[in-house]
């Protein structure tokens, strides 16, 4: 067996195909969404709908996605605008890669 079998996949990796199969099938699961919440429909279609849904993968919901540190992976106390960790953060500024950033140290 090749060695890249063997091999752990990283959790950013992972995330990156769980945000693929979201963007994928999350038009899908928006239109069967809609008819089970669809008060108009009848019960017959909406737990057709209800069905339908159970059996997606649990992994396409848009709630499963984890924002992580694109550099590190790290998942906790990641910005959002810039998808980084505050240590990375802090270590970047620290270097001067950051432009505006006061250096700060303690």
């Amino acid at each position: 067996p090749s060695d890249e079998l063997a091999m752990p996949k990283s959790k950013l990796y992972i995330e990156r195909l769980r945000r693929a199969m979201i963007a994928k099938m999350e038009p899908k699961r928006s239109a069967v969404r809609a008819i089970v919440y669809d008060r108009l429909q009848p019960l017959q279609h909406r737990f057709r709908a209800q069905m339908i849904m159970n059996r997606l993968p649990a992994t396409v919901a848009r709630t499963r996605a984890k924002n992580r540190c694109n550099l590190t992976g790290r998942s906790r106390s990641t910005y959002r605008k810039f998808g980084v960790s505050r240590i990375m953060i802090r270590d970047l500024q620290q270097e001067g890669r950051l432009v505006g950033w006061k250096n700060s140290s303690w």
